[in-house]
């Protein structure tokens, strides 16, 4: 079958549970968009601190 021609467990909730049901899954995404970039300043400020070299040059020494 394709995609969107089955109903959904979300399309067999009465229309007002999947309206609630929307508005969590964007707040849930908002709230996961915000703590990925806050995870992304903290890796962001840790390079200017961790020094990096090539491992794979020291091994073939």
């Amino acid at each position: 079958m394709a995609w969107g021609a089955e109903d959904t467990a979300v399309s067999k909730l009465p229309p007002k549970l999947q309206y609630a049901f929307t508005l969590m899954v964007d707040e849930a995404a908002e709230a996961l968009t915000r703590r990925l970039h806050e995870e992304e300043k903290k890796v962001e400020n840790l390079r200017g601190v961790i020094k990096f070299r090539n491992v794979e040059k020291e091994a073939e020494n």
